[in-house]
Formats: C-alpha cells, sequence, structure tokens
C-alpha cells in the first residue's frame, strides 16, 4: 500500500486519514467517521457504492476503499481504517464488464448493453436530441447461404467496422440480431433536425451498400440495408417506443424498397400508399 501510493512509512505515521482524500470530501468523510465512532458502529467499508478518491504522493488520484472498524485505544473510543487498493480490481471488472456488454464477433454493444439503457435513459440522454437508426440488412441471408457462415461473419465485421467510422466514439451502435444493428446518435443541429436525420440515414445508406471485398473468395460482395429513423425527444421521450416506431420505420422501407424512411414521415406516407 505505501509502495502504491507512493509514501514513505515514517512519512505514513505522522498523516492522517484526511490528508489522503480529495479535499471536496474531507468535511463529509470527518462526519461520518465521527458518528461512526460516536455510535461504535458494526465494522462497515465506507463509501460502499463508489470507491474513495485519494491521491499519491506526487497528486494523482487514485481510488481507494476504506473499511473501518471500532476500538478503544488509551481508554478512548477510536477507529482504525484499512485502505485497500481496488484499482486493479476496478480495472478487471471495468473489462468484464465492457466484455459483457459486446458483441464478440463484431464489438458492438449488445442487446444486454441496450435493456441497460432502456432503464437509465433519462438520466444517461438529459437534455440532449438524438437520432434513433433501427438497420436490418438485406440479401444477407442468400449472401450467407451461398457463400457459408465465415464469409458471412466477414460482411458483418465490415458492416459493424463502417458503422464505427461513421458515428464518434460517444454515439451507441449495437447489433441486435443477426444481421439488425441499431445506432443512438447525438444530433448536432438545432432548427433543422429533420435533414439531419435524412443526412444520417443516405450515409448509413451509402456506405453499407459499397461492395466488400472477400479475399478468401478474391471477389466483391454487396449487401443492401433498410434504415428506419426516430426522433428522440421530439417523437416521445419512452426510448423503449422510440425504438420501436425505428423499427417500423425500417420496415417500411424494406416493404417499399426504400433507401430509408423516417418515423416522424410515415403517416404522411402510408396516406399517399
Amino acid at each position: 500500500m505505501l509502495h502504491f501510493i507512493r509514501i514513505l512509512k515514517n512519512e505514513l505515521l505522522d498523516m492522517q486519514l484526511s490528508d489522503l482524500i480529495n479535499p471536496s470530501s474531507i468535511n463529509t468523510h470527518d462526519e461520518n467517521v465521527a458518528r461512526f465512532i460516536k455510535h461504535q458502529s458494526a465494522p462497515k467499508v465506507m463509501s460502499e457504492r463508489n470507491l474513495i478518491t485519494c491521491y499519491k504522493k506526487n497528486g494523482q488520484p487514485v481510488k481507494l476503499r476504506i473499511s473501518i472498524s471500532c476500538l478503544e485505544y488509551q481508554g478512548k473510543p477510536c477507529a482504525i481504517a484499512i485502505i485497500h487498493d481496488f484499482t486493479s480490481i476496478q480495472a478487471s471488472i471495468s473489462e468484464l464488464e465492457n466484455k459483457l456488454n459486446r458483441e464478440p464477433l463484431t464489438g458492438l454493444l449488445n442487446q444486454r448493453y441496450l435493456d441497460l439503457i432502456k432503464h437509465d435513459y433519462p438520466k444517461l440522454f438529459k437534455g440532449q436530441s438524438l437520432g434513433i437508426a433501427f438497420l436490418d440488412l438485406d440479401r444477407f441471408k442468400p449472401v450467407n447461404d451461398q457463400y457459408g457462415h465465415d464469409v458471412g461473419d466477414i460482411l458483418l465485421k465490415k458492416i459493424a467496422q463502417r458503422l464505427k467510422r461513421l458515428f464518434p466514439s460517444d454515439d451507441y451502435v449495437f447489433r441486435i440480431g443477426g444481421d439488425e444493428f441499431l445506432v443512438i446518435f447525438k444530433l448536432s443541429t438545432v432548427d433543422n433536425q429533420h435533414a439531419e436525420l435524412e443526412h444520417a440515414a443516405k450515409r448509413i445508406h451509402h456506405d453499407l451498400t459499397q461492395p466488400i471485398y472477400i479475399a478468401s473468395l478474391a471477389i466483391h460482395i454487396s449487401v443492401g440495408v433498410s434504415v428506419g429513423i426516430a426522433y428522440y425527444p421530439f417523437e416521445g421521450e419512452h426510448l423503449p417506443t422510440l425504438i420501436s416506431k425505428a423499427d417500423e420505420a425500417m420496415y417500411y422501407a424494406k416493404k417499399h424498397q426504400l433507401d430509408f424512411t423516417l418515423a416522424q414521415d410515415l403517416k404522411i406516407l402510408k396516406t399517399l400508399k
């Protein structure tokens, strides 16, 4: 532990626990410790849900967990604290969570993570305008049947790479089915979101329908894609409903052989048909 925080043993003997803690948290920490000692509480881990930000000797912040127990020292109630280095553990947990939330073939986010977002989206997307694009590849099954699953996997990987190039890292790109994808992306304009949604749909369709070279067969293969896009929060603030609207718009585009359909245009399009 001394090695980890870069403090010598004799230096640590002259320090208080509060010397290691984020200055903004010292008062709250001191109050919690005083209350803990006063009530002679059972042993516990401070900040059970969050790790405590402490500082190395060089000022670098680190995340630690502090366990505290009551004892009597020279006739006075005191507390003893044990500092746990959770850095490597936290890194392992983060790595495991990342693996659980990603689809192994393409590395895109998976249905599990989408389900998590469906519960947390009010806080996650507060105050933001978003496009929600539902994509379904066209002619993928015949290609998969003709050339085999290995070629199908290559196509899916290439499609995933193109989607990741299209959208920044702070957007959300999912593979949610065999040949189905979902993208939740931020909108940059305030005045003309309709035009921005159309532009995003055109980019998706253009990039994903470009021929893909299959080296093992020495041929190029093209697949199509049907795109449906909904607009959050203009068309509603319930994310699962908007995903369904984007899905409905995608199926309309597929049925009528359109490159894409915006969910907000569906009512007019159905009237015209």
